[in-house]
């Protein structure tokens, strides 16, 4: 369905919110800024156009899953859900309208070389402590990336989109054997269809952090499959070592988050949080 169309469609079924702008939008839907006039609170309204042919039934069912995943989690560094509903075929989720930026919008605009170490530092330990807070919940995110943490001006970091989170304490929707999240932070058990874990996200975050710190992600390529294979077997570039004033502990911190195996990476996200203090001191 077209944006505009979507957009007014929805406004129109459901005469509480106000459209404000659109904060994004993909292959199945977009997130509005709207304003509630009953309670005068301003949200992000996540809003599903489902294709033709989807089965409608599993695309409610993963609404009220991802609702239920998130109200799970109770930490200011993880965006917040409030409800869901529908209108007509497009069912919705109201969120927490978290002001700021992207750490993909600031990448794209300010971050070719890199940030500035405290600063990069600073946002990945952010995410990682969010992270964890997912974790201690019995959540993993499995699609952790810069367009899914939201940057304050305060340099306050808000994880967003849960949409392929798993309840490790449920049976859950989605198949294990079914890849899901974005290849080109994808750790590579997850690449090879194994189940997703902490260390598969502490995995994410390390891609991220590698990002953050040099410009670029650590491996590219022209396919998804070809960069799911760098992922699992080309050594990671040592990228890290030029940048200006980054520690070693801290390069090492992140060349452990993104080690080949599981086992050999944090066990936690906490931990790879407390290892970048150095650099955002």
């Amino acid at each position: 369905m077209e944006l505009e169309a979507l957009r007014e469609r929805f406004f129109e079924g459901v005469s509480r919110y106000r459209y404000v702008e659109t904060l994004g939008r993909g292959r199945t839907g977009a997130v509005f800024k709207a304003l509630d006039r009953d309670t005068g609170r301003i949200l992000a309204i996540k809003v599903f156009a489902p294709r033709p042919g989807a089965d409608y039934g599993e695309l409610l069912a993963r609404f009220r899953l991802e609702v239920a995943i998130n109200l799970k989690i109770d930490h200011p560094a993880v965006a917040r859900a409030y409800g869901f509903g529908t209108v007509g075929t497009a069912p919705f989720i109201e969120m927490e309208y978290v002001p700021g930026r992207t750490l993909r919008a600031i990448l794209d605009e300010e971050g070719a070389m890199g940030l500035e170490p405290a600063c990069a530092a600073g946002i990945v330990r952010g995410a990682s402590i969010g992270t964890h807070a997912a974790h201690e919940a019995g959540i993993l995110h499995r699609d952790l990336k810069p367009s899914n943490l939201m940057v304050r001006e305060s340099g306050a970091v808000s994880i967003l989109d849960l949409g392929f989170a798993r309840d490790t304490s449920g049976p859950g929707i989605t198949l294990d054997s079914q890849i899901l999240g974005s290849p080109q932070y994808l750790a590579p058990e997850v690449s090879r269809g194994e189940k997703a874990s902490v260390e598969s996200d502490v995995y994410s975050l390390g891609v991220i952090a590698f990002e953050a710190f040099t410009g670029h992600p650590p491996f590219l390529a022209d396919n998804p499959v070809a960069l799911a294979l760098k992922h699992v077997s080309e050594r990671v570039p040592d990228d890290l070592s030029a940048v200006p004033d980054l520690p070693e502990s801290v390069r090492d911190a992140v060349l452990r988050a993104l080690a080949k195996a599981p086992a050999d990476r944090f066990r936690t996200a906490l931990a790879f949080a407390d290892a970048l203090v150095s650099a955002d001191s």
